[in-house]
């Protein structure tokens, strides 16, 4: 059975739910959080509604203390039951998700192969293919 709220508050709520969930779990110190603790802080970003409002994409930023550096991947959120999942995993960063028209794949920016370029993946996942191959790389898209 559909909920009869709207895929914006759905969107909301789930959002709201991921990032209390990533929230909740850090017990702060008397103190208040070191240095450590805010750079390893996840950030919750660029949400992007299905057109028919069953799913969130979202990214996260985390921290990747190994290469000293910030990495972003694409999440999928139900926005129905609040459950997410990690869509992309590039081991460098995947940004700015953008819907299809008919809700079944995801458009995004990454920088797996050097250069940022447009790249499109299945909402089930899958392996991501490349759509441009620009000298310049690719800033942005509509």
């Amino acid at each position: 059975m559909r909920s009869t709220k709207s895929p914006q508050t759905l969107a909301a709520l789930a959002m709201l739910g991921v990032v209390v969930t990533m929230i909740a779990p850090r017990a702060q110190s008397p103190t208040g959080p070191t240095i450590d603790d805010i750079i390893n802080l996840k950030r919750v970003a660029s949400p992007a509604i299905a057109p028919d409002g069953a799913h969130v994409a979202y990214t996260m930023r985390e921290t990747n203390w190994d290469e000293n550096a910030y990495e972003t991947e694409i999440w999928i959120a139900d926005s129905v039951t609040g459950e997410s999942h990690q869509l992309t995993n590039a081991r460098k960063s995947s940004t700015q998700p953008a819907f299809s028209p008919d809700g079944r794949s995801i458009a995004f920016i990454s920088d797996r192969d050097g250069k940022r370029q447009i790249y499109r993946i299945a909402l089930q996942g899958g392996e991501a293919e490349k759509l441009t191959s620009v000298d310049e790389g690719v800033n942005s898209f509509a």
